[in-house]
C-alpha cells in the first residue's frame, strides 16, 4: 500500500528525516515511535503532503505522491489526526464530522443533506451519536480526541494516520479509545499510529518503526523491537517491560 524509498527532509541545516524506507501492506497496524524530536510527525507530514521531500520516493499502491497536494492525498484514501485537537469551535460535533465527511475520498460533491447522514454514522461507530448536536467547546478532552479521529475516519480513508490520539487521557479512556481504533482496524483500515502510551502501541500495533534523530533504528514485530536493547537505551528505559498482547491488532 505505502512506499518510502530513502526519504530525507532538511529544515534548512537541520536533518530532521535522513534516508528512512519501510513500507506498509493492507491490512497492517503498524506503531510509529520515538523521542519527542525524532522525526515521527514529520514523517506523517510528508506521507499527507504537507511537507515536501528533500530526496526520496513515497508510493501509495504503487504511484508516487510525494509533492502532491494534501487534499489529492486524501481524495486518494489517506486519513490523518493532528496532536492538537482544532475543530470548528462554533459548530456542533455533527457538522464538525460532516465536514470531514466533505473532504473526503469517495463522496466528491456530496450535497450537505448526505454529509450530515455519514457524519451520524460515523458518530453512532464512534459512540458519540448522543453529543452530536453538542458544540465542540463544550466537549472534554477525550470527547475532543474522538471528534478529531471521526473526522478522519469521515473521509473513508484506506490508510489512516493517527498522531498522538492518546496523549493526555486517562487510563479508561484511553482504553476507550483503544477498542475505537481496534474497530477501525477490524473494520479494513490500514493504521499507523504515531504514540507515547506503550500500552496503546503494544496493544494495537503487530508491527513498529523506531525513529531516533530522524533515523529508522528499528523496525519489526512490536514485541521484538520493544525488547530491543538499542531502543530500550534510546527510548523506553531499562525498566520497560513487554509481554506479547493478544489483543494486539494482527
Amino acid at each position: 500500500m505505502l512506499e518510502l524509498e530513502n526519504v530525507t527532509k532538511y529544515f534548512g541545516g537541520l536533518c530532521a528525516i535522513n534516508d528512512v524506507s519501510f513500507s506498509v501492506k493492507e491490512n497492517e497496524s503498524v506503531g510509529l515511535i520515538g523521542p519527542n524530536g525524532s522525526g515521527k510527525t514529520t514523517l506523517f507530514n510528508l506521507i499527507t503532503g504537507v511537507y515536501r521531500c528533500s530526496s526520496g520516493k513515497i508510493l501509495l499502491w504503487g504511484n508516487r505522491i510525494d509533492g502532491t497536494k494534501p487534499f489529492r492525498i486524501c481524495h486518494m484514501g489517506v486519513g490523518r489526526t493532528f496532536q492538537i485537537t482544532r475543530p470548528f469551535p462554533h459548530m456542533t460535533v455533527r457538522e464538525n464530522v460532516a465536514i470531514g465527511a466533505i473532504y473526503g475520498k469517495t463522496v466528491k460533491g456530496i450535497s450537505p443533506r448526505l454529509a450530515l447522514q455519514r457524519a451520524d454514522d460515523v458518530l453512532e461507530f464512534v459512540g458519540l451519536a448522543n453529543r452530536k448536536h453538542t458544540l465542540v467547546t463544550n466537549l472534554t478532552l477525550a470527547d475532543k480526541k474522538m471528534v478529531e479521529l471521526a473526522k478522519a475516519i469521515s473521509t473513508q480513508p484506506k490508510l489512516l494516520l493517527l498522531d498522538e490520539v492518546m496523549a493526555g487521557l486517562n487510563t479508561t479512556e484511553v482504553a476507550e479509545l483503544m477498542e475505537t481504533v481496534r474497530k477501525i482496524y477490524h473494520s479494513g483500515t490500514t493504521v499507523i499510529i504515531i504514540e507515547h502510551v506503550m500500552k496503546a502501541i503494544v496493544g494495537l500495533a503487530s508491527r513498529t518503526i523506531v525513529l531516533n534523530f530522524g533515523n529508522k533504528i528499528a523496525d519489526g514485530p512490536t514485541h521484538e523491537v520493544m525488547n530491543e536493547k538499542g531502543v530500550i537505551e534510546t527510548y523506553l528505559g531499562k525498566e520497560f517491560k513487554v509481554v506479547r498482547s493478544s489483543r494486539a491488532a494482527s
